[in-house]
């Protein structure tokens, strides 16, 4: 019988160790071709080239073990979804992490809203 074997985070919480994978046209990984739903049908779109972020040199996102098991890495595109602790040291998580924030500040803040509140903050002072 074959098993899947799958890392958990050291922290004892039981929540699942998710990678980040990183674009890079050198790296050891290959992601899948995939198919895109567009307006002119399905697209399919080749896969990239791709490295661990905390494993740079790993070149396989699954291997069989010794006793007939399957390792699994589980691993996301996207920094919102990364869980492993390596991977969120590292300078590029970081810096993907923060231009996610800034994206988020500023599609929820119209522009010209903080100049409107500061209007109405100071007309109420005056009527107070």
């Amino acid at each position: 019988m074959r098993y899947v074997e799958i890392k958990r985070l050291p922290d004892g919480s039981g929540r699942v160790r998710v990678h980040w994978i990183v674009p890079d046209q050198n790296g050891p990984l290959l992601t899948s071709t995939s198919a895109v739903p567009s307006d002119q049908g399905i697209k399919l779109t080749p896969g990239i080239r791709v490295r661990i972020a905390c494993l740079p040199r790993q070149d396989t996102f699954s291997e069989l073990t010794s006793d007939n098991g399957v390792k699994l890495t589980l691993r996301s595109d996207d920094p919102r979804a990364v869980t492993c602790p390596e991977c969120q040291k590292t300078s590029e998580y970081q810096a993907a992490r923060r231009l996610i924030e800034e994206i988020n500040q500023a599609a929820s803040v119209p522009e010209g809203v903080n100049e409107e509140a500061a209007d109405l903050a100071s007309v109420n002072k005056d009527r107070g």
